[in-house]
């Protein structure tokens, strides 16, 4: 019997609109009242997850941040936490020096970045996140030297203007001790080493003292691959990447329809 279900956010929990699906919240809301454990596995930080505070008190936990931060929502607290450190922020700084790339950064309660970028964001293929960020985010004039003087960092985001650009970061930094994800059109997620969705959930389970064949990941992207092979039952959205699809146990529907509570009503009640 499953215990616990990790759902991951954009493309999954969330519609094309950016919405929770009616059907979704109101499946959410039954699993919590039923002593089931809900979860978000996201690379979203809280900031980021504002326009949805009044699904806070049906979740349990948070994967937050791509795995680096792990957070109570009853208790509202951080309970495990990774920081990027001062060298590898530096060594980020030097490969993206002079070049067209818009970071973002992540720390526990803020979004960060530079008002220029968002002014431009359709540039960086994030246009549909335009919104949000005007919204949530803290903008100051360079994000990673800003980052320099934090040390909460969990999470650099490099959106680029083309996929063959984001390689050419990816293969500047690849032999750093960092972890790195593929995600959104031309996205990459840089978390410190080991960090990942997968390994959120397995010291998550750990503190639980919860079986990870009890549980159940959600998810569409290259960045769930890992939590997907991890969770006792992988479930890949109808709209996921060819890549995610081939590994999971079973798909739902899409992402716009009832993928989601189907998942809840069907193998989590």
């Amino acid at each position: 019997m499953y215990q616990l279900i990790a759902l991951d956010m954009d493309g999954t929990l969330l519609d094309d609109q950016k919405q929770i699906l009616p059907s979704s919240a109101e499946a959410i809301k039954k699993a919590y009242n039923a002593g089931k454990i809900v979860c978000l596995s996201t690379g979203r930080g809280l900031a980021e997850l504002a326009d949805y505070q009044e699904l806070f008190p049906y979740l349990s936990y948070g994967i937050l941040i791509s795995g680096a931060c792990l957070y109570d929502f009853v208790n509202q607290q951080v309970i495990h936490e990774m920081p990027l450190k001062e060298k590898e922020i530096k060594a980020i700084i030097d490969a993206v020096n002079n070049r067209d790339i818009m970071p973002q950064l992540l720390t526990k309660e803020r979004s960060i970045a530079s008002a220029s970028h968002i002014r431009h964001i359709e540039d960086y293929h994030m246009a549909v996140y335009r919104n949000m960020y005007e919204r949530v985010c803290d903008f100051v004039d360079e994000p990673l030297q800003e980052a320099l003087t934090l040390s909460d960092v969990y999470k650099i985001n490099l959106y680029h203007t083309n996929t063959q650009e984001r390689e050419e970061t990816y293969q500047r930094l690849k032999d750093l001790p960092l972890s790195f994800a593929y995600a959104e059109e031309t996205s990459l997620e840089i978390s410190p080493l080991h960090v990942t969705k997968a390994l959120g959930l397995k010291t998550l389970c750990e503190r639980l003292i919860l079986p990870l064949s009890q549980t159940i990941a959600v998810g569409d992207a290259p960045n769930d691959l890992e939590v997907l092979k991890t969770a006792g039952l992988s479930v890949a959205m109808g709209n996921s990447r060819p890549d995610v699809l081939e590994i999971c146990d079973l798909v739902t529907d899409d992402n716009n329809h009832d993928g989601i509570a189907h998942v809840i009503e069907t193998y989590l009640l």
